[in-house]
């Protein structure tokens, strides 16, 4: 009996224990350390009530540049309401605001032999909610992903006029796009032939279908008259269709991802509804990554107008960029709405002469170029020309 409760109490007194060395590690901070980095949490890893902000700094320990990423995880608990706010003393980085639905918090950051990032990580529980979370670094790998193949066979530059993989600084990290009339962005997949529009902050790869659809598709039938959105449009019907035909058998290498919808508007004196990516593309000629709009999460999409923009489309005639295609009878269609009047949505198009051009009717039968996302674990084979271009390895 003594036994038994000696026993007892010794597991007891190493629960405590182990509970007063968790809120330890919360109060006095935590330090992880490898060959490679070196991570001070140094006011814990972990978020909980009553801790509303969280300091780390990442350090390379190493003799080479490293790439890292951040994100939370070992979420726990109600996260109504609950925002954060990421900001650094980093120079290239971009202050972020979230919710917890954006669990990766820093991407594919550069860090060079001995350089050392701080981040201060402040949450907004307004609701008091009992929540709970971690911080997680770890080197971003690169090594298997078709992204790192694209990065080691091309030179990157900042130029945004430069023909080539230009590198932009995002708020969730780095991303790359082609820009110009390159032509080693070539992909054989599927048995059909794509381009590479760009490497997403994530390392997925977007592509876009180096020719178009056959056949003219409308957004919708001309005496409709519900008021669609892309989502609900006979081209967004047409690419379900077309995924399931072509893509169907290799589903699991194409991942879903954030298409930009953007419906973020302005409303004159007379109730006619005006898209601000009027204004951004076609006044100011300013593209943006960030979408100020709707999102929706797709397998299969369209390009916006604003990615036509970055790959060196413009609003006036242009041959010379990757997206231009000799020879075609009619526009292609964007998902970039640009004007609403009287339930009728207009969009952003691509005119045979690579101009990106405006009020176009829904009811207009345009081509249609697919769109898709290659998942990060894709090996390719091939150099991304015309003659030998990335063939994806089937699984």
């Amino acid at each position: 009996m003594f036994i038994i409760c000696g026993m007892v109490l010794c597991v007891f007194i190493l629960l405590q224990y182990q509970a007063y060395l968790g809120r330890q590690e919360d109060s006095l901070g935590y330090t992880y350390v490898n060959d490679e980095l070196s991570v001070n949490y140094l006011s814990g890893k972990r978020y909980q009530l009553g801790k509303d902000t969280l300091e780390f700094s990442i350090t390379n320990q190493s003799s080479e540049t490293l790439f890292y990423y951040v994100h939370l995880t070992n979420i726990s608990g109600s996260t109504e309401g609950v925002t954060y706010q990421v900001t650094s003393m980093n120079n290239s980085f971009e202050p972020i605001e979230s919710n917890l639905s954006r669990t990766v918090i820093v991407s594919r950051y550069e860090l060079k032999p001995m350089e050392t990032h701080r981040y201060y990580l402040t949450v907004n529980n307004p609701l008091n909610s009992d929540l709970k979370f971690e911080i997680e670094t770890d080197i971003d790998e690169m090594d298997e992903t078709f992204a790192s193949t694209i990065l080691a066979n091309q030179e990157t530059t900042q130029d945004t006029n430069a023909v080539g993989l230009i590198e932009k600084l995002e708020q969730y990290g780095t991303m790359y796009y082609f820009h110009g009339n390159v032509e080693n962005n070539y992909v054989s997949f599927a048995g059909l032939l794509w381009r590479i529009v760009k490497i997403n902050e994530d390392k997925t790869v977007k592509l876009v279908l180096n020719n178009t659809s056959e056949e003219l598709v409308k957004m919708k039938e001309e005496n409709n008259e519900t008021p669609y959105v892309f989502n609900e449009s006979l081209v967004k019907e047409y690419l379900n269709t077309w995924y399931e035909n072509y893509l169907g058998s290799v589903d699991s290498q194409i991942v879903s991802t954030l298409y930009c919808y953007d419906d973020s508007m302005l409303t004159d004196e007379f109730n006619r509804i005006e898209y601000l990516s009027n204004i951004r593309i076609f006044d100011e000629k300013m593209p943006t990554n960030a979408c100020g709009g709707t999102t929706l999460s797709e397998k299969i999409a369209l390009l916006t107008a604003d990615e036509v923009m970055f790959a060196g489309g413009d609003t006036i005639d242009n041959k010379d960029y990757y997206l231009y295609k000799d020879a075609l009878q009619a526009s292609w269609w964007t998902m970039t709405p640009n004007k609403k009047e009287n339930n009728n949505i207009s969009y952003i198009a691509v005119s045979p002469s690579g101009a990106l051009t405006r009020d176009i009717s829904e009811s207009s039968g345009l081509f249609v170029r697919p769109v898709i996302t290659l998942a990060k674990k894709i090996k390719v084979t091939g150099m991304g020309t015309i003659d030998n271009p990335y063939v994806v390895e089937s699984k």
